[in-house]
């Protein structure tokens, strides 16, 4: 008697995201098992996400290699002017200066500024390049370090692998060109670093040295002010100059640990003077003078930690410690007078794994720690703060991650797009979570994208729209996330979990077809995917429609025969991108039950 043909179907496969926790045996089609280079777009379909393209890399100068580091934006009250936290320099953009773009890419009265890593070389046993890219003459196995060739590919990067930097610079973006600024030159860039947009400048940060400020055609340090007023009281000057790392702009004052390499204590300035600091003198120098000095060494619930890093949130000043979180409120008015800072609240066994690995996304403030992406809610409640863990869809694949690059993780917002990325630089792969609606299990629907050329990234507002702009490597410069097309194709890819046809994981499933609706403007880009088990053995290129390609996008339905028999069906796909989106709609898949496996 000849055996029933059955179909099953996947409504919006992996529209719940991905989740490495639930067992891949669990039939659960609306998380995925693999969702590479991925979206959910804004009607809940699995989508490929955008591009990585070039968008500014003229430069002044002739450098085999350079990377950009770090981005920011600075936003003043006069004009809308917005800053790159590029850790390159600052330029201001009107319609009739720009050149080389469309009228929606004008990024109008604007400032770009931050720096560049330049002469990065691979260390020996920490990075392995691709072989073409070194000689039998460079690379014997021996050498404990090697320059890179002036051409610059993508590295494949080992877990560990490090990069370092000859040097870094500082530069500035007129027209569509970087222009360097010799004058800021830190000796840290990649970490131990920071970009801090206050008050129509931006203040360079570095681990060991005096924070320099750039106002749009000035690099000076701090001190060199007219009226620089250094931490001091009648007995001694508790800091030369401000050479802290570890810093944050908030409620009108610049936050500071790491001074004299202390992050027990947090200087903050005067209030909207960053230049004037804590003034303990019987006769102070300006009456008005409202900056003080906050010890923290004793209010660590675990009894000791180390300032990781300084936020403010809801109201509140936020600093982050290792291993353990204080919060403060006050911090608003005066911070030394009768209604100032007070420890609301004292949070132990999480903390955050370096200063660079977190972001405010408005309505909430992301942060790495050991266990992953957590979440600091708005409102404190009683003596608690309510804590969420947004990554518990991708636990134990990010605790590994973040175990292995705790120093370099980074984090940052795409308000555009509605996303927040926890990029992991050495191995050039992010995990990305979609705000808003979370998943079913609670965590936020999350995907993974790999091949990620770039180390920051930051909202640009222009007088059109918001661009998504990236600090890029290996010579891009400034890149943007737009569109489909990138110098490298990539490939968005999904699995699922078993598809249980006949609800007997002992039978035998015998796979015959299977159908793909999904909208786009091409039909011949998709590989079929299937196996069994943990095993996807199988491929094929699914059939393209006649009308292969449109001029818009359109809903396409394409099959693919299969073959193979086996238990525990799993299925996927490959798509190619190279210009054009791709929102999966459906899966359909025609099978027989074979034999039951006794």
């Amino acid at each position: 008697m000849p055996k029933q043909l059955m179909q099953m179907s996947i409504p919006a496969p992996g529209s719940q995201g991905l989740n490495s926790e639930m067992s891949p045996f669990n039939s659960s089609t609306e998380f995925a098992i693999r969702a590479d280079n991925a979206v959910v777009d804004r009607v809940g379909r699995l989508a490929s996400r955008e591009a990585f393209s070039n968008f500014i890399n003229n430069m002044d100068f002739v450098e085999p290699s350079y990377d950009v580091v770090r981005m920011c934006r600075l936003e003043t009250e006069s004009v809308n002017r917005t800053a790159i936290r590029s850790e390159w320099g600052m330029a201001s953009w009107g319609a009739t200066e720009w050149s080389g773009r469309s009228v929606d890419e004008k990024i109008a009265d604007d400032m770009t500024f931050g720096l560049m890593g330049v002469g990065y070389q691979a260390v020996k046993g920490r990075a392995e390049w691709n072989q073409a890219e070194w000689n039998v003459d460079e690379w014997n196995g021996t050498l404990e370090t090697a320059q890179r060739p002036n051409v610059m590919q993508a590295p494949e990067v080992s877990p560990a692998a490090v990069v370092e930097y000859d040097r870094y610079i500082g530069f500035k973006i007129e027209g569509n060109q970087i222009i360097t600024i010799p004058e800021i030159s830190p000796k840290n860039g990649i970490a131990n670093a920071q970009l801090v947009p206050f008050k129509d400048s931006i203040y360079v940060f570095s681990k060991g040295e005096e924070v320099m400020v750039y106002d749009g055609t000035t690099a000076e340090p701090l001190s060199a002010k007219p009226n620089y007023l250094p931490p001091q009281d009648d007995n001694e000057v508790f800091a030369e100059k401000i050479d802290g790392d570890v810093a944050c702009a908030a409620y009108g004052r610049l936050w500071v640990s790491g001074v004299n390499d202390d992050y027990q204590t947090i200087y903050y300035s005067d209030l909207l003077v960053p230049e004037q600091w804590y003034d303990g003198k019987a006769v102070m120098t300006d009456e008005q003078n409202t900056a003080g000095i906050i010890d923290v060494a004793e209010y660590w619930p675990n009894g000791g930690d180390k300032i990781q890093g300084i936020a403010a949130h809801n109201g509140f000043l936020i600093v982050f410690g290792r291993y353990s979180i204080l919060i403060y409120s006050g911090a608003q008015g005066d911070p030394a007078g009768e209604q100032g800072l007070k420890l609301e609240d004292a949070i132990s066994d999480v903390g955050l794994v370096n200063q660079d690995a977190m972001c405010n996304i408005g309505s909430d403030h992301l942060f790495v720690d050991s266990l992953g992406v957590r979440s600091l809610g708005r409102v404190i409640q009683e003596k608690s703060t309510p804590l969420a863990e947004p990554s518990m869809n991708v636990a134990t694949v990010i605790r590994e991650l973040i175990d292995q690059q705790r120093d370099s993780v980074r984090m940052f917002h795409m308000p555009s797009r509605n996303l927040a990325v926890c990029l992991f630089p050495e191995t050039r792969e992010s995990y990305v979570f979609q705000l808003g609606q979370p998943s079913a299990t609670g965590g936020l629907r999350a995907t993974r994208w790999t091949d990620c050329d770039f180390y920051d990234g930051v909202t640009v507002r222009t007088s059109l729209k918001d661009l998504s702009l990236l600090a890029g490597r290996d010579n891009r410069g400034v890149l943007r996330y737009h569109g489909y097309s990138q110098p490298r194709p990539y490939k968005f890819s999904y699995e699922s979990s078993v598809l249980n046809a006949s609800g007997n994981l002992m039978q035998t499933i015998i796979p015959k077809s299977m159908s793909f609706s999904f909208l786009s403007k091409q039909s011949d880009n998709i590989t079929a995917k299937w196996g069994f088990g943990s095993d996807m053995q199988y491929g094929r290129n699914v059939r393209p429609r006649k009308d292969t390609t449109s001029s818009m996008d359109r809903f396409y339905t394409s099959t693919v025969n299969l073959n193979g028999t086996g238990e525990m069906l799993r299925v996927g796909f490959d798509v190619d991108v190279n210009g054009n989106s791709t929102s999966m709609q459906q899966i359909s898949i025609n099978t027989m039950t074979g034999r039951t496996i006794v």
